[in-house]
């Protein structure tokens, strides 16, 4: 499963998931400018959508039919705006809408696994060391190769202790990790052979927690009016 941005509206981009074999599937939720037309309604509110290729995408693509078709779930964001996702799950009894809603609300778990990559397994203040391109290549690979090491090492402790694999602590588990691949290390064991693994566990997460963006104020020299200043002022011009 693959979910997209709103940015990544071309069908051509979404028929690309249903040509490359496999249980390859996307999540991606709806512009306003994108053209559907309604096949079927669902049992569970969702519909059966197409969506219209343009003929510049057909002529890049020339095995790319017209239309794609996709299911379009009803879906309300926190402003309670109504919108549609579209993905390629199509059939409601094996992937019901409720799932694939509160799938699509941990789309930004890739910005923790960013995170991830560039502070938590770094090992100085510089994010690569090579200089040259095969080098960097070389770095990047290794580094992704240690971080998918990591994380399946996480999902088998994970369905040993019957949590998502999200409660574990990454670095905590790095750390771990690291340890048993050191010479003369205290403890031989990866995180997922442990005994104790309760030093290895997050609290629960905690949903629906929402802090609206500001706008910050510009740092200035002079002192804020506030209300309490402001009825000073006005008691004065009064006297």
């Amino acid at each position: 499963m693959t979910i997209l941005d709103r940015l990544y509206h071309s069908a051509q981009i979404l028929w690309m998931f249903s040509v490359q074999g496999g249980e390859r599937h996307f999540l991606v939720r709806a512009k306003s400018t994108w053209r559907f037309k309604l096949v079927e309604e669902l049992a569970d509110g969702s519909r059966l959508v197409t969506l219209y290729a343009s003929a510049g995408a057909r002529r890049k693509n020339p095995g790319m039919p017209r239309t794609v078709l996709v299911r379009a779930v009803p879906y309300s964001d926190r402003d309670h705006n109504k919108q549609f996702l579209f993905t390629s799950l199509l059939d409601p009894e094996k992937y019901p809408a409720e799932e694939i809603r509160g799938l699509y609300h941990k789309r930004w778990e890739i910005e923790i696994a960013w995170s991830e990559l560039k502070v938590t397994m770094k090992a100085d203040d510089r994010p690569l060391r090579s200089k040259a391109p095969a080098g960097v290549l070389q770095e990047l690979w290794g580094l992704w190769l240690a971080y998918n090491l990591v994380r399946v090492d996480m999902v088998k402790l994970a369905d040993r202790l019957g949590v998502e694999p999200l409660r574990l602590s990454f670095k905590r588990c790095l750390q771990q990790t690291e340890l048993a691949v050191v010479p003369l290390a205290l403890v031989g064991k990866l995180p997922s052979e442990l005994d104790d693994v309760s030093h290895l566990l997050n609290p629960p997460r905690r949903p629906g927690r929402r802090y609206p963006r500001l706008v910050k104020s510009r740092a200035s020299r002079f002192s804020s009016k506030t209300p309490h200043r402001m009825a000073l002022f006005r008691l004065k011009e009064a006297a």
